[in-house]
């Protein structure tokens, strides 16, 4: 089966919230963006990150966002899922042009393939910290129909699984690019939104990142660590809705064709430096 994906990666995402101003604004303060208004949503941006804010519940996101490098690409990738079976929506996305597309995964949780637009003021936000938006990751009580959906209908590729003393599968984090992961999967006791990442690149960056969320007030919420899929270095803190952010670092690059691997499900794969939060 080709890799229609080698080249795609994250783009951007849109939160829901009750307040999406108030969230957009601490977006801004916190993660070193601009805001504007745009209709009945808001927009934070800074260089190759964007999240949309939207009315709706808190802790729960609209979509993620998938960047293709050009239209014919797109249109090549949606033909091949539809001949999978796999049903294509109408976009929800305003970041993207007319040919942009949906798909849903058997949670629901809604996934946007659009054409990468041409740069932008959005991505010359110089001055600004680095920090590209990089991995999206969701929670399921049925992880393996999803993981399957993912892996072998979209065509994400498995870089890593986490399984338990039976083979259950626990965690399962797939890659587009060579990035180790721009998507993962958690088995959890709810479904919905687990976490996103920001990628900053290198150890002193995260520092950097540390002392931007000290400024902000916003206290780190679990580590530094270092993660073992992927072997990054992170931290996490949460919004004032309570969703998980992730500051990484480091993330492996895959070689096309390296096999999956395998780790056992316990607190070191998901932290080796100390403290672990197990979803199941």
């Amino acid at each position: 089966m080709p890799h229609l994906l080698r080249h795609v990666r994250l783009d951007h995402i849109a939160l829901t919230s009750p307040d999406p101003e108030a969230l957009a604004m601490f977006y801004g303060r916190a993660l070193d963006m601009a805001v504007e208004r745009r209709g009945g949503e808001f927009l934070a941006f800074g260089p190759d990150r964007k999240v949309v804010f939207k009315a709706g519940a808190a802790g729960d996101a609209a979509y993620s966002a998938y960047a293709f490098p050009d239209a014919q690409s797109l249109g090549v990738y949606r033909a091949t899922i539809e001949d999978r079976g796999v049903e294509t929506l109408a976009s929800p996305s305003s970041q993207f042009g007319a040919d942009a597309f949906a798909v849903a995964d058997p949670d629901g949780a809604v996934i946007v393939f659009g054409a990468r637009q041409q740069a932008s003021r959005y991505l010359r936000q110089s001055g600004r910290l680095r920090g590209r938006l990089q991995h999206f990751v969701t929670a399921t009580t049925a992880i393996d129909p999803v993981a399957t959906f993912y892996r072998d209908s979209l065509g994400f590729i498995v870089s890593d699984e986490v399984r338990d003393d039976e083979g259950g599968l626990r965690s399962i984090f797939l890659r587009t690019d060579a990035e180790h992961h721009s998507r993962a999967i958690f088995l959890s006791r709810r479904t919905g939104l687990d976490h996103h990442c920001y990628e900053a690149g290198d150890w002193a960056l995260l520092r950097d990142w540390g002392d931007r969320m000290a400024d902000a007030q916003t206290p780190l919420h679990w580590g530094p660590g270092r993660h073992g899929p992927g072997h990054n270095l992170f931290f996490m803190v949460r919004d004032p809705d309570g969703n998980w952010i992730e500051v990484s670092a480091e993330l492996d690059l895959m070689q096309e064709g390296a096999p999956a691997g395998v780790w056992r499900h316990e607190a070191r794969t998901l932290n080796s430096w100390g403290q672990a939060f197990l979803r199941s």
